[in-house]
């Protein structure tokens, strides 16, 4: 494999050399005398290198090379100048009427999705007031936003302004809502809430945000997805395991606390008493699920704190505690 694509850097290095002389010529403002299909190539060469002025003689001499494709993602230049960050070189492939501004590569990436990935916000909005959809979606049903939730650059906010929807979700379920979270971007999750995603979707595993933010230990998040309004303490993912049971079964004592006072302090209902599901690996045998109540599992895991917390609620049923046997 390493071999196959060392051939491939390397005959990628001698066509562009080749270009070279085509390449001089265009930039000086002198059309090749024959080319063939080098004008396309020649367009793609300098959206990636930067050359602002080799694109836009090519464009006046070839404007129908706009959206020539190249590469193992067939990528266009208006794509891979908008992965380097090069704005005026974006802005002058989008003053092409004939420019596709949605042109997907091989895996159904659009210049959109990889300006919100790297955060380049001039070029975002640039595409976005072109036309550029909002919320067109990869192979994987990943929209812009989606991908923008993960950084906090300022993506997502400026693709909410203009309109993406925030509750859209992935062919596995997955939302922007869930997305931010997993990736601990506060800001992101605050403003995907106020542009009215979710807190209760579910992705394929029938996990929420506050089922990621009661895992991964966050507490800001989890508390700014309390604060809402609608939200469900208490939902089980499709293993039947709460927020407050992957919070006990990995120790976040933060996290276990606070989802007890939400219940203490208002009507948002947290069973202390629920029974999730938990894997268990025996040697030589396949993983099996036994039964495992929330103060099963914090003591099975040692987690002494949490256990003094869910002791003290005066709603914990010492009755159902059965000792895990993982053998």
């Amino acid at each position: 494999m390493l071999q196959s694509l060392h051939h491939y850097d390397i005959r990628k290095t001698f066509r562009r050399l080749a270009l070279i002389p085509s390449l001089l010529l265009v930039h000086l403002g002198s059309a090749p005398l024959a080319m063939g299909e080098g004008e396309g190539e020649a367009l793609w060469l300098a959206a990636e290198c930067g050359d602002s002025v080799t694109v836009s003689n090519t464009l006046a001499m070839h404007p129908e090379v706009v959206n020539h494709r190249q590469g193992r993602d067939e990528s266009t230049p208006l794509y891979i100048a908008t992965q380097n960050g090069y704005f005026n070189i974006v802005k002058r492939l989008l003053q092409c009427s004939e420019t596709l501004v949605d042109a997907k590569m091989i895996d159904g990436i659009t210049p959109l999705m990889i300006a919100a990935q790297e955060g380049h916000l001039g070029i975002l909005e640039a595409l976005i007031r072109r036309g550029a959809d909002l919320n067109l979606t990869n192979a994987q049903g990943t929209t812009a936003l989606m991908i923008a939730a993960q950084y906090n650059h300022g993506a997502a906010n400026l693709l909410l302004r203009y309109g993406a929807d925030p509750t859209l979700a992935k062919k596995n379920g997955t939302t922007a809502l869930i997305m931010a979270t997993n990736w601990s971007q506060l800001g992101v999750v605050q403003a995907l809430l106020r542009a009215g995603a979710d807190p209760n979707q579910r992705d394929a595993l029938g996990r929420t945000a506050l089922t990621f933010a009661a895992g991964r230990n966050d507490l800001g998040i989890l508390m700014e997805l309390l604060r809402q309004p609608q939200i469900e303490c208490d939902s089980p993912d499709r293993l039947n395991r709460t927020p407050l049971w992957w919070a006990a079964s990995r120790g976040h004592e933060r996290i276990v606390g606070a989802l007890l006072d939400k219940a203490l302090l208002t009507s948002c209902r947290v069973n202390l008493n629920h029974v999730g599901l938990k894997e268990a690996f025996a040697t030589g045998e396949p993983p099996q699920f036994v039964p495992a109540s929330i103060l099963e599992v914090a003591i099975k895991n040692s987690h002494f704190r949490v256990i003094e917390l869910l002791l003290r609620s005066p709603d914990i049923n010492l009755d159902i505690f059965k000792p895990l046997a993982l053998h």
